[in-house]
């Protein structure tokens, strides 16, 4: 990419990486906001939730496209066709969803469950391949957009169950409508990263060919001896320079690339770990009840998208102030354990309940904006080092983010 295009970042362009971002968890998230609608109808009933949930986590099995990614790089498969291959599952998730989403097999709801696994396969394969491919454009307020919209994913479909009355005893339209409307957006972020990926090829090109121009040599038969030495030193400076370049550039081993990115990575685990934790496993003791209420779900999603969008206009270009942020994190959810603990008058109180919803909002927003720095942060550490090294990097913050989610989930299952 030019200097330009490092340096100058339109609404427009934010929309896209936004829209972009919208499908990797929307199948998953659907499935999980229409549970109050499913448990009517399937025979599983309350208990699908834990099912689901279950085979989300077995999904995490597809981590071995990172292995195979970094052993035979482009030649296994390169990172946009994997995204493309992401997009077409997500739509036929959806798709299968509005159609069959009732169809059962010895009492389980084998279209739900698949479902759901192949969209927990779309969600974490997409944090192994988005980030990198949205780093690449060499912007940092593509990363900050592109988590955004991962996370309004899940507001969306909050908002849409809340026009079809999903909490309520009769529904304004059946899971069918809901599933397909937010197949929708499959196709949508189809779209915007068809027009990104062409520009971003288009700028590649173009880079490329200005530096062949440049390489040519002016010399004609007139050109004197001192015309031809100075033309020659000026493409052999030229071709040094590009020796820098991502091609020539040594990959960092795993012992080096850690040492770079520890203050992410651990930062990334204890966010994952906290936020599985507290929010499905704490938090609905602190409504007084078992259930994460409808409207605790909504202020969360907000909260988490609203960090994400403040990552866009406060970013850092270090590593510094993440574990000030994640220590904020441990604060509060130390809090909301010891409310959890407390007995059932104290967290009826009205107080109380205020304060848990101010706390949960702070929490959820400083989920988000970590969740989008910790990604940020590695991607500029390592811009000056191959694309093999980055993507790795960003790929191994996102794995280990992804364990911390599975033992946040346990902790508290």
């Amino acid at each position: 990419m030019n200097e330009q295009d490092t340096t100058i970042f339109s609404t427009k362009r934010w929309l896209q990486f936004f829209l972009v971002g919208l499908f990797p968890w929307v199948t998953v998230n659907s499935v999980f906001a229409e549970l109050p609608v499913f448990n009517r109808y399937v025979p599983e009933g309350k208990k699908l939730s834990s099912e689901a949930g279950l085979a989300c986590q077995i999904a995490n099995i597809s981590l071995v496209y990172v292995y195979l990614r970094q052993k035979f790089q482009d030649k296994f498969i390169t990172l946009e066709t994997t995204v493309i291959w992401l997009l077409f599952l997500t739509f036929v998730s959806c798709l299968a969803l509005s159609l069959f989403w009732n169809f059962t097999i010895g009492g389980h709801s084998v279209v739900i469950l698949t479902c759901t696994f192949t969209g927990g396969i779309v969600g974490i394969l997409s944090i192994v391949t988005l980030y990198p491919w949205a780093s690449s454009f060499n912007q940092p307020k593509a990363i900050s957009a592109l988590s955004t919209g991962t996370a309004a994913s899940s507001l969306i479909g909050a908002l849409l169950g809340l026009i079809q009355g999903a909490g309520e005893k009769t529904q304004r339209f059946s899971p069918s409508v809901y599933m397909f409307i937010l197949s929708l957006l499959s196709i949508l972020s189809a779209y915007c990263f068809y027009v990104l990926n062409s520009t971003h090829e288009n700028a590649a090109k173009h880079e490329n060919n200005s530096n062949v121009d440049t390489k040519k040599l002016l010399i004609t038969p007139n050109s004197s001896r001192d015309e031809i030495s100075t033309q020659t030193l000026l493409t052999s400076v030229v071709d040094e320079e590009d020796g820098g370049g991502k091609g020539a550039r040594n990959d960092l081993n795993w012992r080096i690339l850690i040492t770079y990115i520890i203050a992410p990575v651990t930062v990334q685990f204890l966010n994952c770990a906290l936020n599985y934790a507290l929010l499905p496993g704490i938090i609905p003791y602190l409504s007084c009840g078992h259930i994460l209420t409808f409207w605790f779900t909504l202020l969360i999603s907000f909260s988490n998208v609203f960090g994400r969008f403040v990552s866009t206009f406060y970013q850092t270009n270090s590593s510094g102030s993440l574990p000030c942020l994640i220590s904020i994190m441990v604060c509060l959810f130390i809090c909301a354990f010891a409310l959890a603990n407390g007995n059932a008058s104290t967290k009826k109180n009205g107080i109380t309940q205020i304060l848990a919803g101010v706390g949960v909002a702070v929490f959820a927003a400083l989920n988000g904006y970590i969740e989008s720095l910790v990604f940020l942060v590695p991607s500029l550490i390592l811009k000056d080092e191959s694309e093999t090294s980055k993507e790795l990097g960003l790929q191994f913050v996102g794995m280990i983010g992804q364990v911390g989610a599975f033992i946040g989930t346990v902790t508290t299952a």
